[in-house]
């Protein structure tokens, strides 16, 4: 069923191919001028009429492929979550794509907007309905994928806040995720690909000498998997070393939780930041300091 799915849409594609690329140079010349709502039209059409998501993919996942003017892009981010012609997956990375960006441009009254819809999706509470395995979803697609890239997206909103509690918050939960998590449920490429934004939620937990020996034994569980032939491909075509995130973490763990000195934080603690946002920077270092100020005291 699905090969003669694809076979129908490859023949769609070439049939309409003109249509298609025109369309998507009349989506081009929209954007250059900030006409948003022509833009999404265009893009809609080529979705819902010609079965063509290419041209919504790269605005999604390349961000050279934007507008450069911010606002430009965060309008049109906005806009594509709206969207009902748009598929499931796409209208949830648009919503994620947009917050990323309002951080950035430090637009308070857009993450006003979405926070309320990403806070929903992030889903923290410990006794919230399990992810059912769905072998055949494609990365972008999966539940356990879209979980976890929510859950880093509110890290950085948490961040920008100094945000204690919401930190810890995120941490407990991706916490009881990794204790939960059974690789076999999971396709390949959706864990492999989740591996660096859970390990940011999970990173402030290991401020905690204690949290800290028990995250290491999971990890090190989750290193021993990612070492598995089922992750080959992933890990060759993944432009981002998760595996190697992962690894270095390990070690760095060990040997903290192996020293007999005073506890202190880990160089990859910056690897919490997932954007160059400014408040996000600055909110991460004040609280940093906050908590080895506590530490200090405990000591």
């Amino acid at each position: 069923m699905a090969a003669t799915n694809l076979l129908r849409r490859r023949f769609i594609w070439w049939q309409y191919r003109h249509i298609i690329q025109r369309l998507q140079n009349q989506t081009v010349t929209a954007l250059a001028v900030a006409d948003v709502p022509t833009a999404v039209n265009l893009l809609e059409e080529q979705l819902g009429l010609y079965k063509w998501p290419f041209q919504i993919d790269e605005l999604l996942f390349q961000r050279r492929r934007r507008p450069k003017k911010s606002y430009v892009s965060q309008a049109l981010l906005e806009a594509l979550h709206s969207s009902s012609i748009l598929l499931p997956h796409q209208q949830f990375y648009a919503g994620i794509a947009a917050i990323y960006v309002a951080l950035e441009q430090d637009d308070q009254l857009c993450l006003q907007r979405l926070e309320p819809w990403l806070k929903i999706q992030a889903d923290l509470a410990r006794d919230s309905v399990p992810i059912l395995a769905i072998a055949s979803q494609r990365n972008r697609e999966h539940p356990w994928k879209q979980r976890v890239s929510c859950r880093a997206c509110l890290l950085q909103l948490a961040l920008a806040r100094a945000d204690r509690d919401g930190i810890y918050c995120i941490a407990e939960a991706d916490y009881h995720l990794l204790s939960n998590l059974n690789p076999k449920l999971i396709p390949a490429d959706v864990l492999y690909r989740a591996t660096t934004n859970l390990l940011r939620g999970l990173l402030p937990l290991t401020l905690d000498p204690i949290t800290c020996q028990r995250l290491l034994l999971l990890l090190q569980d989750l290193r021993q998997e990612l070492r598995q032939l089922r992750y080959v491909l992933s890990r060759y075509h993944s432009s981002e070393q998760h595996l190697s995130n992962l690894e270095n973490l390990c070690c760095e763990l060990t040997l903290v939780t192996r020293s007999q000195e005073l506890f202190r934080p880990l160089p990859r603690l910056e690897l919490m930041i997932n954007t160059p946002a400014a408040k996000v920077i600055s909110g991460f270092n004040i609280w940093l300091q906050h908590e080895l100020s506590r530490s200090k005291g405990r000591q």
